[in-house]
């Protein structure tokens, strides 16, 4: 079963992460139209970290990966860094412990600041 947040699938973190990360990527509109219309897939969480996938069609079919510019955020203490992956017409958001320390499972409710 497909699940939305009240404001879309995207946390205001996350809408930077994507702006910043898969932005350069694709024009304007389509990343408007993604970030206010993409259709949740899958959220899946592990001590590290989380990652989140949604589908659109304004998504490309061929893998595209963004790291740069890093992007890091902070909960709790714990740093953590940002993958987007683009394939398939999925976007997937990786969000990962930089150091052995944990990320909280409720990061994504609780929200980040993003440095």
């Amino acid at each position: 079963m497909a699940r939305q947040h009240l404001n879309g699938v995207f946390k205001d973190f996350e809408k930077l992460v994507v702006t910043k990360l898969a932005g350069p990527h694709r024009g304007p509109e389509k990343l408007a139209a993604v970030l206010a219309e993409a259709e949740f897939v899958s959220e899946e969480h592990c001590d590290i970290g989380y990652d989140l996938t949604v589908r659109h069609p304004a998504l490309p079919v061929e893998r595209e990966v963004s790291n740069y510019p890093i992007l890091s955020g902070i909960i709790d203490g714990v740093a953590c860094g940002f993958i987007v992956f683009l394939m398939d017409g999925e976007l997937t958001i990786e969000c990962h412990s930089w150091a052995a320390a944990d990320i909280p499972p409720d990061v994504r409710e609780r929200g980040l600041q993003i440095e």
